[in-house]
């Protein structure tokens, strides 16, 4: 089993990327069911408006911290407050936000104490690949826009290949069931979902059951789009710097309202939960 801990009410694990990996190996090696979701600022915000998403996304298997703003959080919220009063509350806790912001900046490790590793989706997916191509698993690769799937398949065989891939679709209309029988024909073991957040991790919740030969599901936004070139995925650094948002808000303006509700308003937001929920210490 991973440690898990909770942040804001929503359910991750607090584990190294390798023991998420060995996990998984084990799931499958019993031929347990596993959804998998990889829970970053976007989700966070999502959790906080609607309780309904975050009893949805708490229902996953496995939950794997992907971005920083998901370890800042768990740092914010795990500042102790010491006053009693609400304005007090909300100042110390607006205070606490900026002291801990900076740390990523100034030092960027203190926000892996409890978390000890940022695991990026688009990362965990090769990882994945590459487990299916050593176990002889077959795998689905679903979603994408027009030619993205296929020449998602065309660089993993490529890199990979003995990697068994079953079936790939790009349709955008998950509720039908021709698509379920498209699946269930191919016998595969794994799918990978690329309809963006939320909606892929509501339709694998939907839909797993109705998947038995399915073992792994995991939701993957828009990482079809990096491995096939068609987005350009953040460099290393600014990952490491947390500053995804602000790549993507340059190379992808048309997304200001997510970036906006994954920023500004998810910080608004962790605030008004802290001063609620979090009780003061002396």
């Amino acid at each position: 089993m991973l440690r898990e801990i909770t942040i804001a009410g929503l359910r991750v694990a607090a584990e190294t990327r390798g023991r998420v990996l060995a996990e998984l190996t084990r799931r499958l090696d019993e031929g347990l069911q596993t959804s998998i979701i990889t829970p970053y600022s976007e989700f966070l915000h999502a959790s906080l408006t609607e309780p309904k998403v975050k009893r949805m996304l708490n229902e996953a298997d496995v939950s794997i911290p992907d971005g920083v703003g998901m370890l800042w959080a768990q740092t914010f919220l795990a500042r102790p407050l010491t006053v009693r009063l609400k304005p007090l509350r909300t100042l110390q806790a607006t205070l606490q936000m900026i002291s801990t912001g900076a740390q990523i900046l100034l030092n960027p490790k203190s926000i892996y104490k409890t978390i000890p590793e940022k695991i990026v989706g688009a990362d965990f997916f090769w990882d994945l690949v590459k487990l299916a191509e050593q176990r002889g698993d077959s795998i689905f690769l679903l979603g994408g826009y027009g030619k993205t799937t296929s020449t998602v398949a065309r660089i993993l065989k490529n890199k990979y290949p003995k990697l068994a891939i079953a079936g790939l679709s790009s349709t955008d209309y998950p509720g039908t069931q021709e698509l379920i029988e498209e699946i269930t024909r191919t016998k595969s073991k794994y799918i990978f979902v690329a309809w963006g957040p939320i909606r892929q991790e509501q339709w694998i919740l939907d839909n797993l059951k109705h998947l038995p030969e399915v073992k792994l599901a995991i939701g993957l936004g828009a990482t079809f789009d990096y491995v096939a070139g068609t987005k350009k995925s953040p460099p290393r650094f600014i990952r490491q710097l947390g500053l995804e948002w602000l790549f993507r808000l340059i190379t992808q303006p048309y997304r200001y309202k997510r970036i906006y509700n994954a920023t500004i308003r998810l910080i608004l937001l962790l605030i008004k939960y802290k001063v609620t929920h979090v009780d003061a210490h002396p």
